[in-house]
């Protein structure tokens, strides 16, 4: 019966981490898909070109660390949800494998 009772509680407290976990915002972009897309951007002629450059390693908590750079493009989050046109600012979206994980607004 103990052992029941043990099994009951550890899956409960399990079951609940898990669910604030998925309701943490480290994960909205990964599952709202499409909801936040965008079509191709084409850059007019005379428009400087935006360019990024990064690297990703692991660190000693086995957490991934991303780190960019950017040319001629500055990330704006507190313009994020605005349909303003610029082709120099704004945010990324941040695919692995083809799959959209997040949503990138700024550089620290």
């Amino acid at each position: 019966m103990y052992r029941f009772v043990s099994f009951i509680v550890i899956f409960s407290f399990v079951s609940v981490m898990l669910y604030f976990h998925n309701q943490n915002g480290h994960n909205q972009a990964s599952e709202h898909g499409d909801a936040h897309s965008h079509k191709e951007v084409s850059i007019p002629s005379g428009e400087q070109i935006p360019s990024i450059e990064g690297s990703v390693k692991k660190d000693p908590s086995g957490s991934w660390l991303l780190h960019i750079m950017t040319d001629n493009f500055k990330f704006t989050p507190e313009k994020a949800g605005l349909n303003e046109v610029n082709y120099s600012e704004g945010h990324a979206h941040l695919y692995v494998n083809g799959q959209k994980l997040n949503r990138l607004y700024a550089i620290t």
